[in-house]
């Protein structure tokens, strides 16, 4: 496929990744036929912000974009695991870093696009979300366009009648989705559900396997400290497991004594901001996971502690799906 212009670039790349010309329409959130015609060059190319939308969204270098020099690849090691002599070997690794490769879903920038994404998600029009905040669809209306933003006195209100956690709300970082156990903790607090009408939700137990940071919970060695319950509708892997932390280098989020239940992390996306638990030189480590430009990064909440840059070797060894508070 001859990749000589901007609109065939457009092409190259958006097939490169799998993605039909409405799929990258609604991640850039324009119609599919704009989509089509910058490909086929019947449109004036896209203007330069928009590009640089694009260029995000398909995960490709800007000047290649623009220009068809330098390489496509943001990533060296997505450039290497597409190379057809390296890629059959590399299939056998797919749950190593490689994995953490795969093409992310929109960077969620704006505000205004989380809103009209989460509200189209949760199957509300316009006007039965302003109902249920109590405002003018007009006034829900001007805050998808970017036109107004949100008082910050809404915000809690509006990622309950959205059902997505307030962080991502707010920042677009960490998981959108409420587990179905936090979606009806919301609707109490709001005085959606009467008490009386909750029956008691379905538990599991799962082990408790270690002590994170230090150490490494999946050795054959180590000995379960005991079990601990769980909502079996928000931990559902078959494999879960917990971990006792120590320390509070993540506080306020989990502190000393409190234990996070987790998932084993199996190749699959990682939201900006998921809460993680990886094997760096030999020892786990709870951090927040970000990646920034070709860069795997664990974060700590403590501001003061430094950014762990995940090296050759290093591993994602589990996503923490809940935190079981200190009694």
């Amino acid at each position: 496929m001859a990749v000589d212009t901007i609109g065939s670039r457009i092409r190259y790349a958006r097939k490169k990744r799998g993605l039909s010309g409405e799929a990258l329409g609604r991640i850039l959130d324009v119609r599919h036929s704009a989509i089509s015609r910058w490909e086929t060059g019947t449109y004036k190319n896209p203007r330069r912000d928009t590009l640089v939308r694009i260029a995000d969204a398909l995960e490709v270098n800007l000047n290649w974009l623009l220009t068809g020099e330098g390489m496509m690849e943001r990533s060296p090691v997505r450039a290497i695991t597409e190379s057809p002599g390296v890629k059959p070997m590399l299939d056998l690794m797919r749950r190593t870093r490689a994995d953490m490769d795969k093409l992310t879903p929109p960077n969620w920038r704006d505000l205004s696009r989380r809103i009209k994404y989460a509200r189209k998600a949760h199957k509300l029009s316009q006007a039965a979300f302003a109902r249920k905040l109590g405002v003018g669809s007009s006034l829900v209306s001007r805050w998808e366009s970017g036109a107004r933003t949100p008082d910050e006195s809404l915000f809690e209100k509006l990622a309950a009648a959205l059902g997505v956690r307030l962080r991502w709300l707010c920042t677009g970082e960490g998981e959108m989705k409420l587990s179905e156990t936090e979606q009806i903790i919301e609707r109490l607090k709001h005085g959606e559900i009467p008490s009386k009408e909750l029956t008691p939700a379905p538990i599991r137990w799962i082990p408790i396997l270690g002590i994170v940071p230090g150490g490494n919970p999946f050795a054959p060695e180590v000995v379960p400290l005991g079990n601990v319950a769980v909502a079996a509708d928000a931990i559902r892997h078959p494999g879960a497991f917990a971990l006792q932390v120590r320390g509070n280098s993540m506080a306020p989020a989990v502190q000393d004594g409190d234990q996070v239940a987790c998932e084993p992390y199996e190749g699959e996306h990682l939201a900006p901001g998921a809460m993680v638990v990886a094997l760096v030189q030999g020892e786990t480590a709870l951090k927040f996971y970000v990646r920034r430009g070709d860069q795997h990064l664990l974060i700590s909440a403590d501001s003061s502690i430094p950014p762990i840059v995940l090296a050759e070797g290093d591993l994602i060894l589990a996503r923490a799906v809940s935190v079981i508070k200190a009694l």
